[in-house]
């Protein structure tokens, strides 16, 4: 795991108003799409670097590798989070860990907060960006205020929400998919 500080000054936050939980779905320009997809294909992702469920048991099956949070991805989420923040007003002071998953058929994420102890303690915002289509199955489900939200998946958005919103990946029954996911971290929730 690697944790990127970013300066304070980089995220306005409004302090006379409150912070805003929610499910935000920000649109990604097909050029910064291609250019992420470009980055991740020269990144030599092998089979021997991914990181397979096994300290995870039946909680999710998913293929994961670490992206540099240094590279061009990295700049991207940084650009991203600025605009997300707008929105949700929180005090932000990081990025933890970006994370380059792969479903294949039957992989799936059950329900399960990003919020934990130590590092993650800090999570404030979560990322979820797809990469690509042709596949079934596969939609990121958040539950918000009691209520279940389906997010369909698409490359033409990236996800964001609250980090202690409940949330899932359905299983995948045909294809691969390929997703980006990140965590930008602030002070301890209260």
């Amino acid at each position: 795991m690697s944790i990127s500080p970013i300066k304070q000054e980089a995220f306005e936050v409004d302090l006379s108003k409150d912070a805003q939980y929610g499910v935000i779905q920000f649109p990604i320009a097909k050029s910064t799409l291609n250019s992420v997809l470009h980055e991740i294909s020269i990144a030599k992702l092998d089979e021997e670097s991914a990181e397979i469920n096994s300290q995870f048991n039946d909680k999710r099956k998913v293929k994961l590798w670490r992206v540099p949070i240094k590279g061009l991805i990295g700049k991207v989420i940084t650009n991203v989070v600025k605009e997300l923040n707008k929105t949700f007003n929180y005090r932000l002071s990081a990025i933890q860990d970006i994370q380059y998953l792969e479903y294949s058929v039957g992989d799936y994420y059950n329900p399960h907060s990003d919020i934990s102890i130590g590092i993650s303690a800090m999570r404030k915002i979560s990322i979820s960006w797809v990469l690509n289509e042709g596949f079934t199955g596969g939609e990121l489900k958040i539950w918000n205020g009691g209520e279940e939200q389906i997010i369909v998946p698409t490359t033409e958005h990236l996800i964001a929400f609250t980090s202690f919103f409940t949330h899932a990946v359905t299983e995948v029954t045909q294809g691969t998919r390929c997703v980006l996911v990140c965590w930008i971290n602030g002070e301890q929730w209260r």
